[in-house]
């Protein structure tokens, strides 16, 4: 905490922060995120004066491990960068600094209303057109060209399943499951849709309710800059249906999940018709964009926390259960096992 607080009192004009006043008067908050994946210690900056955080800054949890946070540096740097003045509603970089033999990220801190479920319970077509106004607004200004052919279905499709393949112990059945994801994902390789910041997490607590009707959105280690349409929308819509049904235990998050989107012409497929009318996206994509948003997750959980360079070190027993028991990846299996469900095609077809 002292390290903090003795480079921004160091650097203090050098990073333009006399608007805050003097650098004497602050303080910091730690935040240790519980989540097993996550590999940053988070620090809350706080001034004499002021209601609510001045600046967020990040450290890694171990020295030498600090990947993530040189994404997260990158990626607001770019999604800033894709509008003349940036987004009010997306933090800004304002040092990412090696001092004293600990990288840290100091960003601009976001005020709101965490988005909790309770809150989304109270509106919940509200929320779904929060979360899906604000993203059409990023991706509509970070969309791009994207390569088609075998080699982004190759990078984008079957090497993450690779890593399951590679590292996992897989069953006959997981053997089965992941041959007709690639199967079932094999259209997007021919496709043409663009490429957008995909932020990766888009659900609570990276959410905040700013103002009355608007949302701030912190977070951005998982971020691919130039990555899939759509797939934010499913994650959000997913904690969506899982905040109304109050789910907590597997039963009831899969529940949720069937009754949002095995089902023709709900309200989330209405989001994802009007998100693919914005963003021009042919109805083609969006039955394997779905299965993708789930298998990717999966095996993003599975680097995470193997880290990015084991790699074809096999996971421990330990590992293999808690990822075998975690909700999302029931999800890919329920989504690859009920392609043929999905309730999509009536709602895109009548747009």
């Amino acid at each position: 905490m002292n390290l903090i607080l003795t480079y921004l009192a160091k650097h203090w004009e050098q990073l333009e922060l006399e608007k805050y006043g003097s650098p004497a008067k602050l303080s910091c908050v730690i935040a240790t995120p519980r989540f097993r994946a996550s590999k940053h210690v988070i620090f809350f900056i706080l001034a004499e004066g002021h209601n609510g955080p001045l600046l967020v800054a990040k450290t890694p949890r171990l020295a030498d491990n600090h990947e993530s946070l040189d994404r997260e540096a990158r990626n607001l740097g770019l999604v800033q960068s894709a509008q003349p003045h940036g987004f009010t509603s997306i933090p800004k970089v304002v040092a990412y600094e090696d001092y004293r033999g600990v990288k840290i990220l100091f960003e601009t801190a976001l005020s709101g209303e965490p988005f909790r479920p309770a809150l989304v319970r109270k509106n919940p077509e509200f929320a779904l057109q929060l979360g899906m106004s604000w993203l059409i607004e990023v991706h509509q200004a970070t969309a791009q060209p994207r390569p088609a052919g075998q080699n982004w279905f190759d990078e984008n499709v079957v090497a993450p399943l690779e890593i399951l393949r590679q590292r996992f112990s897989l069953s006959f059945e997981e053997r089965e499951l992941v041959d007709l994801t690639i199967q079932q994902c094999e259209p997007l390789g021919n496709l043409k849709f663009p490429s957008v910041c995909e932020h990766g997490d888009f659900s609570h607590p990276n959410i905040l309710l700013s103002g009355k009707k608007s949302a701030a959105v912190v977070d951005w280690e998982l971020a691919e800059y130039a990555g899939l349409p759509l797939v934010d929308l499913f994650f959000f819509c997913t904690y969506v249906a899982f905040a109304e049904r109050r789910a907590t235990k597997t039963k009831d998050h899969l529940a949720a999940f069937q009754n949002a989107f095995f089902t023709p012409d709900t309200r989330f497929w209405q989001c994802v018709s009007e998100y693919c009318g914005r963003l021009k996206l042919s109805k083609e994509a969006v039955a394997p964009l779905f299965v993708l948003c789930w298998t990717r997750y999966v095996t993003g959980l599975l680097t995470r926390i193997q880290g990015e360079g084991c790699g074809t070190d096999s996971v421990g027993n330990q590992t293999i259960s808690w990822l075998r028991s975690n909700r999302y990846y029931h999800l890919w299996r329920h989504s690859v096992e009920r392609f043929d469900q999905l309730g999509w095609q009536k709602t895109l077809r009548s747009r």
